[in-house]
């Protein structure tokens, strides 16, 4: 079971602290984002059509301090974690 971490302000967004999922087989994050939408709504603007910079732009998924891209498999018993990017000046 996949377990996606809500992290920061996202508990607030989405009023829960993790979503849960199964899957059969590992996949690449994209084929997830439509699971994902109805938590965290625009901030997945395309669901699994969103390219890897428009992700990017809204959302850091980590896994082991590592962050993923689009294209990145899940494995069965990840745990990731799902936060606002980093921004500054």
């Amino acid at each position: 079971m996949i377990e996606f971490i809500f992290e920061g302000c996202l508990k607030s967004i989405t009023k829960k602290s993790s979503v849960k999922m199964s899957i059969e087989a590992p996949v690449p994050l994209k084929n997830l984002l439509d699971n994902l939408k109805n938590d965290l709504g625009d901030l997945i603007p395309y669901g699994s059509d969103t390219s890897d910079t428009q992700l990017l732009s809204n959302l850091a998924f980590y896994r082991s301090n590592h962050m993923l891209r689009i294209d990145d498999l899940i494995e069965l018993e990840d745990k990731i974690s799902v936060l606002l990017p980093t921004t500054g000046g």
